[in-house]
């Protein structure tokens, strides 16, 4: 299939030492690229987002998060400084 395609000057140049690398035609490394990029994508999409479940884990009687310095020095003395 021919079409136009419109490539910044940068990613023309890349495109273009990719080919030179490879000893390839500059057509085969741009369509190498875009199947590699669109495999990429496909398995990005198929992925379930990462979720983590938060935990309660208490908060001793007496403490409170409200002042962290105070909390520090409750827990490990005034030395924590």
């Amino acid at each position: 299939m021919r079409t136009t395609v419109t490539l910044d000057d940068v990613v023309e140049e890349r495109l273009k030492l990719y080919a030179a690398k490879r000893s390839i035609r500059f057509k085969h490394a741009l369509n190498d690229v875009l199947r590699e990029g669109l495999r990429h994508l496909e398995r990005a999409a198929g992925r379930k987002p990462y979720r983590s479940e938060p935990k309660a884990v208490g908060l001793k009687s007496g403490l409170s998060y409200d002042n962290v310095s105070e909390l520090l020095e409750q827990v490990e003395g005034a030395a924590f400084r």
